[in-house]
């Protein structure tokens, strides 16, 4: 152990240190500030003005306008590899990488990026994955899952590759990054039909570029003429170059003609984009620190292509076919989705119902087609706390709060599915500074309360407190001048439901 640790990126102007010490451990202790990092560049979004000009389907630019969110359409086949790249903040510094797979396949948190990128001490270098909105026109971030630490395995700068290990084994599970994965690669120099990259230009949300021209070699690299869809910009160095097979074969050096300015015009049509290739890296330099074979082929097995591979620790792969039913419970979270195995379909004439007590989340790369039948249920749910059915929620009708059984969902579609809810709540705008509307849409006349609380569970206001109210639209405005910033929650309860909404104050 090196004794070294480096926090995620903290917003605002100040920050606590909090040390607990165990009591048979007094005095012991020692805790040493080496490097404090500000960031005059607002990464995170968090300057007030900015996020009070965000609404749920716009987003705030901090790279290139020609660039398109990793959860566009574009991205849909790559629903498994995109949590495999995170972006790398080094110091001063931003990059971007991806975890990579190796022949023995023991998921060995190996990890692909630029050599150029090995900038100040690896002990402390931070990658946060997940960063990405949740919809293709941006919407609200997803959560980031970060980790401290690497080392490195290997490095040469003819091609720009540096190989690192992870010091902490990333984990799939409930509390944390659930999709854990492991790109698989491709050292042969066939030349792709079409080509995909993963990247954070500029340190933004995740972002894709497409291309579908023929690559030309140039010196040891791939070399990418005209982007279809997106580019590439500081930030994006180490990040992946994938073909259509969806296997790594290169990582993003830096940009041509060398003369462009890479913080100038990001959208130049002029600017071409070179990769190291994974080819010329496999032997590198000739030794085992400079090249990427006695790593990814430590068993010398000759292996010229590599699928990528699933942390195993959630298997979520189930195909339910025509006549089968299943149910899955859990006491707390429920989580389904995709795997190395096989993603989760229900197939026309399946029969699938959840239960879960507080969670329910649907990820990428599920299928539930038409001609199925899909229930979901939260039972005995605490609506003071977030609900999220799903990582793009956007995609569904309505979310599910309830108190009681819902009825059998309608037919399903490959492209919507029909949740069954009475009741609509919107809130806009959300984050707000000042003042905002609640609307209720219901589908029948019912008794209601509309209550404010805050993340403590303590009540802040009641908008309505057992209205008779008919069928259709209604509006209510809650103040927030009197309070403080913060997440608040609106709870709505009816004869039959009881939904909760996150609401966030920013002054």
């Amino acid at each position: 152990m090196h004794n070294k640790f480096s926090t995620d990126l903290i917003p605002g102007e100040i920050c606590y240190l909090e040390y607990y010490e165990p009591k048979n451990e007094k005095g012991k202790g020692i805790i040493e500030i080496s490097k404090v990092i500000y960031g005059y560049i607002d990464i995170l979004n968090y300057q007030e003005t900015e996020i009070l000009k965000k609404s749920m389907n716009e987003e705030i630019l901090l790279s290139g306008s020609c660039n398109r969110n990793v959860n566009c359409p574009e991205g849909d086949e790559f629903c498994r590899e995109k949590y495999s790249v995170s972006r790398i903040i080094v110091g001063g510094h931003l990059c971007t990488g991806s975890l990579i797979n190796n022949v023995r396949q023991d998921y060995t948190p190996y990890y692909l990026t630029a050599n150029h990128c090995l900038v100040g001490d690896t002990d402390v270098w931070l990658f946060q994955f997940g960063y990405m909105y949740e919809s293709c026109n941006g919407g609200w971030p997803l959560p980031t899952y970060s980790y401290s630490g690497a080392d490195i395995r290997a490095n040469w700068a003819n091609s720009d590759f540096a190989l690192l290990e992870l010091q902490e084994q990333p984990q799939s599970g409930e509390n944390n990054f659930p999709d854990v994965f492991l790109n698989g690669w491709d050292r042969t120099e066939n030349i792709p039909d079409n080509l995909i990259a993963l990247h954070h230009p500029n340190g933004d949300y995740m972002k894709i570029n497409t291309d579908d021209d023929d690559l030309t070699i140039w010196s040891n690299h791939w070399l990418v003429r005209n982007w279809n869809t997106g580019t590439t910009e500081p930030g994006s160095s180490g990040s992946s170059l994938y073909n259509q097979d969806q296997r790594v074969i290169g990582q993003l050096h830096g940009q041509l003609p060398l003369n462009i300015d890479p913080f100038h015009e990001p959208c130049d049509p002029e600017k071409e984009s070179i990769y190291g290739m994974i080819s010329r890296s496999w032997l590198g330099g000739g030794t085992s620190a400079t090249s990427l074979s006695p790593w990814l082929d430590p068993d010398n097995t000759g292996v010229e292509t590599l699928d990528g591979i699933k942390m195993p620790l959630l298997k979520y792969g189930w195909i339910i076919t025509n006549g089968q039913s299943f149910q899955r419970n859990a006491y707390s979270q429920m989580r389904i989705g995709s795997s190395n195995i096989s993603q989760f379909t229900v197939q026309n004439g399946g029969n699938l119902t959840l239960k879960a007590g507080k969670e329910i989340v649907i990820r990428p790369c599920t299928a539930i087609l038409s001609g199925s039948v899909f229930r979901a249920h939260i039972e005995e749910l605490d609506c003071s706390e977030l609900v999220m059915l799903s990582d793009k929620e956007s995609d569904y009708d309505a979310s599910i709060c309830s108190s009681q059984n819902p009825p059998m969902a309608k037919q399903v579609s490959n492209t919507k599915y029909n949740f069954y809810s009475q009741t609509n709540i919107k809130i806009q705008p959300n984050p707000f500074s000042e003042d905002t509307r609640i609307s209720i849409s219901l589908s029948n006349s019912d008794i209601i309360t509309l209550t404010i609380y805050d993340i403590l569970g303590n009540q802040i206001a009641t908008l309505a407190d057992g209205e008779s109210l008919s069928a259709g639209n209604h509006n209510f405005s809650f103040s927030g001048q009197n309070i403080n910033s913060g997440v608040y929650y609106v709870v709505m309860s009816s004869s039959t439901e009881r939904i909760s909404r996150p609401l966030m104050l920013i002054k």
